[in-house]
């Protein structure tokens, strides 16, 4: 005999219901599985491109940028 079942799951409802234990072991789960680290690295190559958009949009408006402007943006270069 063979039983289908069709359920209905809504993960966030999961999600909010769980304990902090057991949102920890979620990521550890995550980690295991490599899907934690894929995740990360997707997130970082997203904020890499931001930040290439962020400083390509300031090249293109440097000579708008106020005296004031460019000094504050000197300031946070030469920080580091």
């Amino acid at each position: 005999m063979r039983v289908t079942i069709e359920n209905n799951i809504n993960v966030e409802e999961i999600y909010y219901s769980c304990s902090l234990e057991e949102k920890k072991a979620l990521v550890e789960m995550l980690k295991v599985d490599g899907v934690w680290k894929e995740l990360t690295l997707n997130n970082l190559n997203f904020m890499g491109e931001e930040w290439n958009e962020i400083l390509d949009k300031l090249s293109k408006a440097r000579l708008k940028l106020t005296i004031e402007e460019e000094e504050i943006i000197k300031k946070i270069a030469n920080k580091y």
